[in-house]
């Protein structure tokens, strides 16, 4: 047998067919329809809530469409990217199924394995899209988003938090009474310097705001308490511009926050909590995994998505859609809910990656089930 004979195999497994063609455009084009049907769906529902504060707001339509909706359906429709792949999977592969087209291509020698290959290769390159807007586009809009609900929608509700302690570093501690993060001041607050369990150093405070043109914080009415020993110096000041390592959105901490950064913001700020000896430091390595494991959940479903649909049933394709629903949701639950069903013993990657070894397993069970 030559070399080329021996070959072929390979080259057939390889080669960019008509038929891959066929399916990476069907599997796009599903994909397309889907979301923009999601997209009418949940604009006409979010509308219809919030109608009457755009009036009374006296919003315009760039406002709403523009700087509301572009990002409100940018953050929303990310959220759920893995389950409208697998319903784009499951819709045409389903059809094809039911119309003996897959049936045709395994009758001319084509492997059912060979058949996932643009699958696959499809899914991948939605994944690393996926993966993208989590880690450079999508916490823009969820800022953008996030600051215009609080300014128009909201009242400023959300933005507003009481008895904040912070670690600015291992030897100061910061403590307010409250903070609005919308004017980004602070109200009645203590900044402590100690050595070890000694307490060196006191400043007590009225009001601090940031100062967005030096990037520091400005203490008014200041009452400064130094301790050497048994000896104390008390000085007060009117004023005083100060460095802190915190920023505005480290004194305001909702429970998306790290939503809101990108990579390289998320994994400065981690590094800057680890410096402070934070214990909000686990939330920040939870968010940044799931960022990564979050991509392949794109992968693991539409690889189930072709296994359920991929066969002729008589009931037509509403069971391998709701099957397949059931699976989608019951994948998209345990990735949200697994910290909190495993605990915070575990680490973190163990928390967040456990659903994806799981589903996998499942995905490569029913591929294998599959063309028996």
């Amino acid at each position: 047998m030559s070399a080329l004979t021996r070959s072929q195999p390979w080259t057939r497994w390889v080669r960019f067919t008509r038929f891959d063609a066929y399916i990476v455009r069907q599997f796009l084009l599903y994909l397309l329809f889907i979301l923009g049907m999601f997209t009418v769906v949940i604009m006409v529902i979010d509308a219809a809530d919030k109608m009457n504060q755009f009036w009374e707001q006296k919003l315009t339509l760039g406002q709403i469409f523009g700087d509301y909706y572009a990002n409100f359906l940018t953050y929303i429709l990310n959220k759920f990217f893995p389950l409208y792949v697998f319903l784009a999977v499951v819709a045409f592969t389903a059809r094809m199924s039911q119309s003996s087209e897959i049936i045709a291509l395994l009758s001319s020698g084509t492997s059912f394995y060979r058949l996932l290959l643009p699958y696959v290769v499809t899914a991948l390159m939605l994944a690393g899209f996926s993966y993208f807007l989590n880690a450079y586009i999508v916490p823009h809009s969820t800022r953008d988003y996030q600051a215009f609900e609080s300014r128009y929608l909201k009242s400023g509700q959300q933005t507003y938090a009481k008895n904040i302690h912070r670690k600015i570093d291992q030897q100061s501690f910061l403590f307010l009474r409250n903070y609005n993060h919308f004017d980004r001041r602070a109200y009645e607050g203590t900044i402590e310097e100690r050595a070890g369990n000694l307490l060196k150093r006191k400043l007590s405070f009225q009001l601090m705001e940031w100062i967005d043109s030096t990037k520091k914080w400005r203490l008014v009415v200041v009452t400064e308490r130094y301790i050497d020993g048994e000896r104390e110096t008390l000085v007060r000041r009117n004023q005083v511009d100060t460095t802190l390592k915190l920023s505005p959105s480290d004194l305001y901490r909702h429970e998306n926050a790290a939503e809101s950064l990108t990579m390289p913001e998320l994994n400065e700020y981690i590094r800057l909590e680890r410096e402070r000896g934070s214990d909000f430091i686990k939330q920040l390595l939870l968010r940044r995994e799931e960022r990564v494991a979050f991509a392949f959940a794109t992968l693991i479903l539409t690889v189930i998505g072709f296994a359920l649909s991929s066969q002729k049933r008589r009931g037509g394709i509403g069971l391998q859609i709701g099957l397949g629903l059931l699976l989608a949701f019951t994948y998209l639950l345990l990735q949200n809910t697994a910290t909190v069903l495993i605990g915070d013993a575990a680490p973190v990657w163990i928390a967040v990656w456990l659903p994806n070894v799981l589903f996998a397993a499942m995905a490569v069970g029913l591929i294998r089930v599959a063309p028996k």
